[in-house]
């Protein structure tokens, strides 16, 4: 009787365990992304608003003729992979 109860209070145990969702109801990511730092970067300027980006406070990244560029925002590096030419002729 004993070995039913824990094969079967072990069982629910596992099927509960994987919907595990954090706090913010969120399902936990199966594998942590890099942080991008600003030596990743070809430079240290978003080249979309012309911001100064700050360790720890780059918005996103994008991969153009095999160098990263950073952003203060998704919206910029949106704009840029439109036409990225048009922003890097600016500089």
């Amino acid at each position: 009787m004993r070995t039913k109860f824990f094969i079967a209070a072990t069982a629910i145990f596992f099927l509960a365990s994987c919907t595990y969702t954090s706090k913010t109801g969120m399902e936990e990511p199966a594998k942590a992304q890099k942080m991008v730092t600003l030596n990743d970067l070809s430079d240290k300027q978003d080249h979309v608003c012309g911001m100064e980006l700050e360790e720890g406070h780059i918005g996103d990244t994008t991969l153009y003729n095999g160098k990263v560029y950073g952003f203060c925002a998704t919206g910029c590096k949106d704009k840029f992979k439109a036409n990225p030419t048009a922003f890097l002729d600016k500089k």
